[in-house]
């Protein structure tokens, strides 16, 4: 069961569209992110676990999306903004430095989404948007848990 404190007055529809256009931002930018990441990352049991989060990003794009036009917006051009190229920047300089230097800023990518989606979580939306955003923010932890495990433990393959 979700328990989050719910704050704020109910959004009109142009709040939650905005929103939610942010929250597909964030994905896109952490789309270009893992682009960066799996290009410089030496082991394939990590890409493909990483190549999995990357979908898990595209998909939360795609039912995002398709919230925003329920209400009546259009979503988001997918493409990365400003923040975006400066993460982009900063995620290739790091993953340039070896797979430990990727998985670092994979982990600070993560927990910026988290900290976004775990607001999002705390307003208050319709309960079919409510999920979306509370299914997404799951997966969004199981990233990060899986990012910090990766960290954790002693590894000389990660170099």
């Amino acid at each position: 069961m979700w328990l989050f404190p719910v704050k704020g007055e109910p959004m009109d529809n142009n709040e939650m569209i905005d929103r939610l256009n942010d929250l597909i931002q964030l994905d896109v930018d952490a789309v270009e992110a893992y682009n960066q990441v799996l290009k410089h990352l030496e082991y394939e049991d990590l890409c493909r676990r990483l190549a999995r989060y990357q979908d898990d990003h595209k998909n939360h794009i795609e039912n995002l999306s398709a919230a925003i036009v329920d209400l009546g917006g259009t979503p988001a051009e997918r493409k990365p903004d400003f923040k975006g190229y400066l993460m982009e920047l900063f995620t290739f300089l790091m993953s340039a430095s070896g797979s430990i230097g990727a998985v670092e800023v994979m982990k600070a990518n993560e927990i910026l989404t988290n900290r976004k989606y775990a607001k999002a979580a705390a307003l208050q939306w319709p309960d079919e948007i409510k999920t979306v955003i509370l299914n997404n923010y799951s997966q969004e932890q199981r990233h990060l848990r899986f990012i910090e495990e990766i960290l954790s433990i002693p590894r000389h393959e990660l170099r």
